[in-house]
């Protein structure tokens, strides 16, 4: 039996968010319906093998993304990270309990580390302030290092 994750929800004030220079050389962009594509393959291979790892397979993932777009996706908030012509990073932003949530925030398994998780979300966290949003909402798995430096400034609002 697989063991229980337990899970943090954290809020976050965009106004107040400090992120580090990102990566320089990369191109970020906000996600679009022709980035539909290419999600579901870097979705599943940054999960694969990590602790939010669900023994997922490529449908499960283009599921995942078409349920996110089919949802209540804030494209205008989610970005894309691009090295080399290859999606390589993604904050996926939708709406959640009335306020903005980083629902998703992945990197390929290859280019883990290198500050591009950091890079979607900064310019999602930024697009959001500029927006006037004073709140976002997103949910870590506790064990889940790049997460967790990521968001090590976020405020814990429940565990579970």
């Amino acid at each position: 039996m697989e063991p229980q994750r337990t899970r943090t929800r954290y809020r976050i004030d965009p106004h107040q968010w400090q992120m580090r220079p990102v990566a320089p050389g990369i191109a970020i962009r906000q996600v679009e319906t022709a980035a539909r594509g290419a999600l579901p393959s870097l979705l599943l291979d940054a999960y694969t093998g990590t602790i939010d790892d669900e023994d997922g397979t490529i449908d499960d993932a283009v599921s995942e993304i078409d349920s996110w777009f089919a949802g209540s996706a804030l494209l205008e908030h989610s970005y894309l990270v691009v090295v080399d012509g290859e999606a390589a990073a993604a904050c996926l932003v939708d709406e959640y309990e009335d306020a903005p949530w980083l629902a998703y925030v992945f990197t390929s398994a290859s280019r883990k580390q290198r500050g591009l998780g950091r890079a979607a979300v900064a310019a999602a966290v930024a697009s959001l302030a500029a927006a006037g949003h004073r709140t976002a909402g997103l949910l870590s798995t506790d064990g889940n290092t790049g997460s967790e430096q990521i968001f090590a400034q976020a405020t814990p609002v429940e565990t579970r």
